[in-house]
């Protein structure tokens, strides 16, 4: 669009920027200003959600200490009915929190309760809460629901009872009654009606998201419920425990919600408000300003018109008079700038049309002239043209042949050298220096035999002459040593250019074939280990099954002993021996195909300072150690990762008999595509072992992970094979670097975890006595046996079979007589007859809840590490431990929700 007209093109722009004031004023402004109000209003209801939050959080702090001062007076301890009714009565009139309490014994049967007595030895019903508090020893919150003895709902805490030796006794249990205790009915009340802006809303849900206070719901018997309040994202997130702010839109209405968990109880609190009643007052807020500036633009742009036309007046009087061609000087003009530069405009136009005449005149005779000459260059210059054409063909044609041999030379993968015949290197493309490390400026000051491996020099040297000789050298494989010292192999072909029949270079074009070579030799490896693994898994199997028979009989003769303390003590040192002797099978399962780690999240730093430690101990050789503080953490097993630094401090120790260092640092390391390992991409934590020993010779390097291969007469030869199939199998890789005389570096890499806490296991294990009918399934009799009257001592019913067929019938004869079985032991492997995991399936066609433990002599098989993924409720590996089996069937027998 084109304006003629000044005053069109000012009208133009000021409209244009009125558009965009507005346009900002919509669409930047508005927005910001509403953004702003919506950031204070949050704020401000997240400092209501906290305080509410932890407020309603130390009123029931204040429940749970005061039930827990009357779980630990002598009184209950005692568990006398009459003591307990007098402290339950006493606490029932002074208790500011709870309405009346009551006492159960350990299997969930009414010692005391004072405000109903006729319950008293009677079963609690729906008693899920005892056992959950007994097995979590602690005070547990039970959520409101409907008591149909009292017709009222109810709230309370249970705590556990401990007598004096720190047993559970029982469970004293405070009631609250809802909306009927004070603290509640105040506290709901209070949040129920309290305001939060205009339109604000605050509620409280219990851990089912049914309303507990809230303006549009009554807390009532009748009216309590599910409701639409617990799929509201605000609340699902408190309930998760969470706690934060979030916009979400419900009923078509778009809400600013802040929620926090109320830990104690595990209900959720929300403070939230419509986004629209703030958006509507900024709305406003807006228009007003913009309003106001509209006017003042208007008036200022009218104001400025005016004056900007009275001041050009003169300049459009001269345009009219230079439009008629009046370029007379003399009018008048006013003395102000404007009116001088119209007088002087029109001067000189009157001045450039004489001169524009003149002009005329002189081109006219000048383009006569122009022209004859033009007709003699034109010949010329197609001569010319021509032969310029001609010259740029042949350059044209000499230029792609060399860009294409150029970049053929440059681009290519392989490497390609050019040599001439004294061996001096003259051309080397870039594949070649990325390969040996060089520049080009540093190579062609090299020859061949500066780069030819030592152990490769004679063979090297004779293909060299060789293809000097008779023109090529054929297919051929040769070592190079790159500028750091690593070997390069090299497979390729050379061919000799000559002139005036002698050799004038050699031109060379070889594949990097190193890492090919390292792979091929990997998988030999892993081929001899794999050849080994079959023999030593059933070795490791049969072991096991013998370990399991010594371990139970000296458990049951441990617990038939008596008080005799010295035959106790050797049972006890017998019971650790056996345990010793089943590290041993350790290292045959790490061959077998089951042979899978166990894992773990594991911080390394403390497993490989006890494992060297503690391997060193007396030794004459000292450990260094650096290991920093943020060294990721791994998912490992960690008695397998304490076996490979055992067998790596070991062969350390071994290779200094005089004494030394031993060096070992870890370091967390981060894996590309680009590194020369085979390793997929991603963190690590690389470990390095490093002595100053008498080194290995390069021989012995190439076998040194080979099953029974050792160079010490003590050596069995399955420590480093060992440890290089565990390291393989937590998908890492391990590595050695060693020089006769200097000593040597073993690397090792684990894949680190994303997980930031390490998993714990109790320190302290007791023996769970329970009660119950177990069928237990072995084909070993002697295991069998043993296992049996392990079981029976931990008070269960046990009845066993050797295979998974007779399991099939005895489980359908105990269901057709109405006395099915609380849990099946199944032995994972049978010789011949039905195993573990297809005896499992068969009985779950039957009975998908049943409850199945997984046993086997093959402690670190996949089925044994994954166990739950299989379909089995629990793990027993060979040799049994009776704490850990006597725990595991108290939480799946007494305790399943916890199991």
């Amino acid at each position: 669009m084109k304006f003629r007209s000044i005053q069109a093109k000012i009208l133009f722009t000021t409209c244009l920027l009125i558009t965009v004031f507005f346009g900002i004023q919509k669409f930047y402004i508005s927005p910001l200003l509403q953004r702003h109000d919506i950031s204070e209003m949050e704020f401000n209801q997240e400092a209501v959600a906290d305080h509410l939050a932890l407020s309603i959080d130390l009123n029931f702090q204040a429940y749970i200490t005061s039930l827990e001062i009357l779980a630990h007076t002598p009184s209950l301890e005692s568990m006398q009915k009459e003591a307990i009714d007098r402290s339950l009565s006493q606490g029932n009139e002074l208790s500011q929190f709870f309405d009346y309490f009551f006492v159960t014994d350990t299997e969930g049967r009414w010692v005391s309760y004072p405000s109903q007595p006729h319950l008293v030895g009677q079963l609690v019903k729906n008693d899920y809460w005892v056992g959950e508090t007994l097995a979590e020893d602690r005070t547990n919150f039970l959520d409101i629901h409907y008591a149909r003895s009292i017709k009222s709902l109810v709230a309370g805490f249970a705590s556990p009872i401990r007598n004096s030796r720190d047993e559970n006794v029982g469970i004293v249990r405070g009631v609250i009654t809802i909306p009927n205790t004070q603290h509640c009915n105040a506290l709901f009340a209070m949040i129920r009606n309290f305001k939060f802006g205009n339109d604000g809303t605050i509620f409280i849900v219990d851990s089912k998201g049914r309303p507990l206070a809230h303006p549009d719901f009554s807390l009532d018997v009748d009216s309590f419920g599910d409701t639409e309040l617990g799929s509201l994202p605000p609340v699902e997130m408190a309930l998760a425990g969470r706690s934060g702010t979030i916009e979400y839109t419900f009923n078509n209405r778009k809400y600013s919600a802040s929620y926090r968990p109320v830990k104690a109880t595990g209900w959720g609190l929300v403070v939230q408000q419509p986004i629209d009643s703030i958006a509507s007052y900024v709305n406003e807020e807006a228009v007003s300003i913009t309003s106001i500036n509209l006017v003042f633009i208007v008036v200022s742009f009218l104001i400025l018109l005016f004056i900007f036309i009275k001041s050009i007046s003169p300049l459009t009087t001269l345009l009219e008079s230079l439009q008629n061609n009046n370029f007379k000087a003399g009018s008048e003009y006013p003395d102000d700038e404007i009116g001088l530069l119209a007088r002087e405009i029109q001067s000189l136009f009157a001045k450039l049309n004489s001169a524009k005449e003149e002009l005329g005149k002189a081109l006219t005779d000048q383009g006569k002239r122009i022209a004859e000459r033009t007709v003699e260059l034109s010949e010329s210059n197609e001569k010319l043209i021509n032969e310029i054409q001609q010259k740029e063909k042949v350059e044209k044609s000499l230029r792609d042949s060399e860009e294409r041999y150029r970049s053929l030379f440059e681009n290519a993968s392989d490497i390609i050298q050019t040599v001439n015949p004294e061996g001096q290197l003259l051309y080397v493309n870039p594949s070649w220096c990325k390969v040996m490390g060089y520049t080009e400026e540093e190579a062609v000051r090299l020859k061949i035999f500066d780069l030819i491996h030592p152990e490769n020099a004679d063979k090297c040297e004779l293909h060299f002459r060789t293809t000097l000789a008779e023109g090529s050298s054929g297919t051929m494989e040769t070592v190079f040593q790159s500028k750091n010292g690593g070997k390069v192999v090299l497979h390729g072909s050379a061919n000799c250019k000559y002139s005036n029949g002698q050799p004038s270079f050699v031109h060379c074009i070889f594949q990097n074939v190193t890492e090919r070579r390292r792979m091929e030799e990997e998988l030999s490896r892993m081929h001899k280990l794999e050849s080994i693994g079959i023999l030593a898994g059933g070795i490791a199997h049969d072991f096991n099954n013998i370990l399991t028979s010594i371990m139970g009989n000296l458990t049951l003769a441990r617990i038939q002993s008596g008080p005799d303390e010295k035959l106790a003590k050797r049972i006890e040192e017998a019971e650790q021996a056996t345990l010793r002797a089943k590290d041993l099978t350790q290292q045959l399962l790490t061959f077998s195909k089951g042979g899978e780690p166990v894992r773990i999240t594991t911080s390394l730093r403390e497993i490989i300072k006890d494992s060297c430690q503690f391997v060193l101990r007396g030794s004459n050789v000292k450990c260094k150690f650096d290991l920093p503080e943020d060294l990721l953490l791994v998912e490992s097993d960690q008695g397998q990762i304490s076996q490979v630094l055992h067998n790596l401090a070991v062969n350390a120790d071994q290779a200094m008999p005089d004494g030394g260092l031993l060096n070992i640092k870890a370091e967390n390391v981060l894996i590309s595509g680009a590194d020369d390992l085979p390793l997929q991409s991603g963190d690590y934590v690389l470990i390095k072992v490093e002595d100053n020993g008498s080194g290995i010779s390069e021989n012995n390097l190439k076998k040194i992970f080979d099953p029974y291969f050792s160079t010490k007469h003590e050596g069995h030869g399955l420590g480093l094979a060992t440890s290089y199939s565990i390291i393989k199998k937590h998908g890492g890789l391990l590595t050695v670097e060693s020089e006769l005389g200097k000593g040597s570096l073993f690397k090792f890499y684990l894949p680190a975890s994303t997980k930031t806490t390490v998993s714990r296991s109790s320190a302290k294990e007791k023996i769970y006595l329970g009660k119950g009918s177990l069928l237990l399934m072995d084909d070993e009799r002697h295991v069998r046996e043993t296992g049996r009257e392990l079981l029976e001592h931990l008070g269960y019913r046990v009845e066993t079979a050797a295979d998974g067929r007779q399991v099939l019938e005895m489980y359908s004869e105990a269901v057709k007589g109405n006395a099915p079985y609380d849990v099946i032991i199944l032995d994972l492997t049978v010789p011949g007859g039905m195993g573990g995991k297809e005896t499992l399936d068969r009985l779950l066609e039957f009975d998908p809840g049943l409850k199945v433990i997984v046993s086997s002599g093959y402690a670190n098989n996949s089925i044994m590490a994954n166990y739950r993924e299989h379909g089995f409720s629990g793990v027993m590996p060979k040799p049994y431990r009776i704490e850990k089996v006597s725990k595991m069937l108290f939480e799946l027998i007494l305790n399943p929700v916890m199991a």
